[in-house]
């Protein structure tokens, strides 16, 4: 039996991740695509929402690569920090006024 690594354990999440990001179950009200097509490129995507769902999914990411990155109880820089509160206050203010346009 294989022992589970914390890398091997990473690595398992980062791809069930990339899964839902290819899936469609991460839309459960609507039946509507991933935010990655299968052939992992978003090039085929044309439209107005082309640009935002390509920086959704480069955001994503990198949320995921950060995340692993800081270590429980770490203390890292103000400036960071910042950063980090201030794309969460500007995500979370863009999906409250979709999901508000959307219902």
């Amino acid at each position: 039996m294989k022992k589970l690594t914390r890398e091997s354990i990473r690595k398992l999440i980062e791809e069930e991740i990339k899964t839902l990001l290819a899936d469609d179950a991460l839309f459960k009200q609507r039946d509507l695509p991933g935010i990655v097509p299968p052939d992992g490129t978003l090039d085929s995507h044309k439209g107005s929402s082309y640009m935002a769902k390509k920086q959704l999914a480069k955001i994503s990411q990198y949320a995921a690569e950060l995340y692993d990155m800081i270590n429980d109880n770490e203390q890292i820089e103000d400036w960071k920090e910042s950063h980090i509160a201030q794309i969460a206050d500007d995500i979370e203010e863009v999906y409250g006024s979709m999901r508000f346009k959307n219902s």
